[in-house]
């Protein structure tokens, strides 16, 4: 791991904060995590710095670098890591700007369809990225523990947000839909709605009809797109990607690599 501290390298081991930092005492802090792509190519830093900023701006939280410092900060650590294909995650608490490298690890088999569980929780401050992320942590390990891929996030009368790490996109025929508000504006959810070639509309949807659609998939910033095959251990689409999903998979590649 290579971890840059308020613009020092440290060692994972001594990258610490104060046992009585607000960040680590309350949850108050938001954070970003975005991927390489190619060599060290960072195609979306800028939005991610776009919710960073707006984020801090809203709870607020004191940066004591600016937009452009942090970008500096992130580039020099995607230089340093060994790694051309990286996990980056970007940390802002009271005093603390912390940006770490990792390898970036996808199992490639989720491009060919993951599983979804129903889970009752719905995030506090969606709008925001923030590290006050217990509910969300929670539910994606109940969901994980019983063989799902990612907790679907709905509320006590079975509407649907979102996953607990991933935005929710379905086709109805030949048009895009996902829910327009409640929910986190996803950086990869953006890209989406702003330059794919699909028709889009944002309606809301219960459970119970999600699992009669055809198409559905999730997306975030790590793993892009990946197509849901099941959700509550009822398949979607006979349990395989469909042709628009994997359309929209394609287009992802094709403006990640800089077409």
């Amino acid at each position: 791991m290579i971890v840059l501290l308020n613009n020092q390298w440290v060692k994972k081991e001594d990258a610490q904060v104060s046992l009585f930092s607000e960040g680590l005492m309350f949850g108050l802090g938001v954070f970003e995590t975005l991927r390489t792509y190619g060599d060290k190519e960072l195609p979306f830093l800028e939005e991610h710095l776009q919710r960073l900023f707006t984020a801090l701006e809203k709870l607020p939280i004191p940066c004591a670098y600016s937009r452009e410092q942090v970008e500096i900060m992130v580039r020099k650590v995607a230089g340093k890591a060994p790694q051309t294909l990286q996990r980056i995650k970007i940390l802002v608490i009271p005093e603390v700007v912390m940006v770490c490298s990792v390898p970036l690890n996808i199992p490639p088999e989720i491009y060919q369809g993951v599983t979804l569980k129903s889970i009752v929780c719905q995030r506090s401050l969606p709008e925001i990225k923030s590290t006050s992320y217990l509910d969300c942590y929670l539910s994606h390990q109940e969901a994980q523990a019983g063989g799902y891929y990612d907790a679907l996030l709905v509320d006590e009368q079975g509407q649907v947000y979102e996953g607990s790490k991933t935005n929710i996109f379905w086709f109805e025929e030949d048009i895009l839909v996902t829910r327009r508000d409640s929910v986190l504006p996803g950086v990869m959810r953006k890209i989406i709605l702003e330059k794919f070639p699909f028709q889009t509309e944002f309606k809301s949807i219960t459970v119970s009809k999600l699992v009669k659609q055809q198409e559905v998939f999730v997306s975030n910033s790590i793993i892009g797109i990946a197509p849901i095959i099941a959700i509550n251990g009822q398949e979607l689409n006979n349990g395989r990607p469909g042709p628009r999903t994997e359309e929209a998979i394609c287009y992802w590649r094709h403006l990640s690599c800089g077409g």
